[in-house]
């Protein structure tokens, strides 16, 4: 977020997540293979701010031209 010239930020939700799902994506996470991870979520409160299937390519293919070990 700092690279992107937003300096204060939260990145907590206010919904309960069991330890044992955290684990899971925590080991989940481990196995990958490249420094960086970018978790897109394509759906919005609204179905008109979802994200669309080309929007979703145009991101990766951007994010992949940048740093081929991005997961």
């Amino acid at each position: 977020m700092n690279n992107i010239g937003i300096d204060n930020y939260n990145m907590q939700y206010d919904i309960h997540i069991h330890q044992v799902i955290k684990d899971k994506v925590c080991d989940f996470y481990t196995g990958l293979s490249g420094n960086i991870t970018v978790v897109i979520n394509p759906f919005a409160a609204d179905e008109k701010r979802d994200l669309s299937k080309e929007q979703l390519i145009g991101i990766m293919s951007h994010l992949n031209f940048l740093d081929q070990s991005i997961n």
